[in-house]
């Protein structure tokens, strides 16, 4: 079934078993599931990016005749992990200019890219972007901050931290590596205080 091609191909891709993924890849064709189930494609390019398999997983989204935004997070966060982050911030902007909106997923691996390269302005404008798309919950917060304290920017990172609702372990830890990062130990008082 669709479920069991799904789990089976998460396998694969934890355990980096490219040959068992061809295999299952061949059985999706056979039954022609590729283009009937979204969770089916985004599981195999998701299986092929986590092996490093780009050329493949780039090959499944391009035959899709309405990929799903979903599909297109596997391919950008598996560039991310593998530390391709031009390549991730690319696939993003060509996704978009194929009329596909980005969604929070999308939002928090590109944010992920800009702080890994210390793209700023990238990453603000990104930033621009969340803002238009959707409320700032506590996992776009800490995206967000992340990037900020990766660029250098704690100012901003700050910002971001006082205009969420609620804060989790997450939300502290990037900020005080941040203040300890830049020797503002006051600050790190500060949010431990702040904390208790």
């Amino acid at each position: 079934s669709e479920v069991t091609f799904v789990c089976i191909l998460k396998a694969c891709g934890a355990l980096k078993a490219i040959d068992k993924g061809q295999e299952i890849h061949a059985r999706i064709l056979m039954e022609g599931l590729l283009d009937k189930n979204d969770l089916v494609c985004t599981a195999l390019i998701d299986m092929y990016a986590k092996c490093g398999a780009f050329s493949k997983a780039q090959g499944v989204l391009e035959k899709l005749t309405c990929p799903h935004v979903s599909s297109w997070n596997a391919l950008i966060s598996g560039f991310v992990d593998h530390g391709s982050y031009e390549e991730a911030l690319w696939l993003s902007k060509y996704m978009q200019s194929e009329g596909i909106p980005p969604d929070d997923v999308t939002f928090v691996s590109i944010l992920k890219a800009c702080g890994s390269i210390r793209a700023l302005d990238q990453g603000r404008l990104v930033h621009k972007q969340v803002k238009s798309f959707s409320k700032l919950e506590t996992v776009m917060g800490n995206a967000l901050m992340d990037m900020y304290v990766r660029c250098g920017n704690m100012k901003d990172a700050h910002e971001v931290f006082n205009e969420l609702a609620t804060h989790d372990s997450a939300s502290f830890d990037i900020m005080i590596s941040g203040y300890s990062h830049n020797k503002q130990a006051h600050l790190v008082l500060e949010l431990l205080l702040y904390m208790d």
